[in-house]
């Protein structure tokens, strides 16, 4: 279960980091414009931890049902992305690190 929470945390942070790669995002979260480096690497960020949490989920549940799991997992992570960045962008953005800190903490704890 606890693997499960790390897999969400990671796509919400993936999430967020895909979002604010892009240019509009970017400055309405941070009030300046990013350059194209910032972008690349915030997209690309996004990208290789959508990757691993695909990962994570194979290797907790296998192929047959971990790709699945990330599915999910990736649309609910999408779902609350997109519903907390419109009203409370900064709780948003907050939010992502702080959940994959308390998965990490889940998942030490016995």
């Amino acid at each position: 279960m606890s693997l499960a929470l790390i897999e969400f945390a990671c796509n919400y942070l993936s999430w967020g980091l895909l979002c604010l790669g892009l240019p509009r995002h970017y400055t309405l979260h941070f009030g300046t414009p990013a350059s194209t480096s910032q972008l690349r690497a915030l997209r690309s960020g996004g990208w290789l931890l959508a990757i691993a949490a695909m990962a994570l989920g194979i290797y907790q549940m296998g192929w047959g049902i971990g790709t699945v799991m990330w599915a999910s997992t990736w649309m609910l992570a999408a779902i609350g992305w997109v519903v907390l960045q419109p009203y409370r962008p900064r709780l948003a953005r907050t939010l992502a690190p702080a959940l994959l800190a308390l998965a990490a903490l889940c998942y030490l704890m016995p």
